[in-house]
């Protein structure tokens, strides 16, 4: 009965799902669609307020208004004033062997290691000798 509920409670779901989808296309062919958007009058529903906005009103710190209209020029890209020396770069050649993926496959296999252990842990079944009664 359960597996029954399961499926119903599933099937009600993809339907609704798919249900939400088609019931947001328009089946409006396109002809009537933009003669139907030439034809419609724009009515302004925001209220007063928000078609009239007051003017802009400064939110920053004097000193980030100041900052803002005299930026001072510390850098300037592509000037460096000295040059830096030049650093070498050694490559040390691979010898085909990655410790990083060695430590990845060991911890994979304790894993499974743990995963077997503990499903057969759970699978048998000992029995801890006959039952005593007085």
């Amino acid at each position: 009965m359960r597996r029954l509920i399961q499926i119903t409670l599933t099937t009600i779901v993809v339907t609704a799902g798919s249900a939400g989808t088609a019931a947001a296309q328009s089946y409006v062919s396109p002809d009537a669609a933009s003669q139907a958007r030439q034809t419609s009058t724009s009515v302004d529903l925001r209220s007063p307020d928000a078609r009239n906005p007051s003017p802009a009103v400064d939110l920053r710190s004097p000193d980030a208004v100041d900052a803002a209209q005299h930026p001072v020029a510390t850098f300037r890209p592509g000037r460096a004033t000295a040059l830096q020396p030049q650093q070498s770069v050694v490559q040390v050649p691979a010898n085909g062997f990655s410790w990083g993926d060695a430590g990845i496959g060991a911890a994979g296999m304790l894993a499974l290691i743990a995963l077997a252990a503990g499903t057969l842990m759970i699978a048998t079944h000992r029995r801890r000798g006959p039952v005593v009664s007085s």
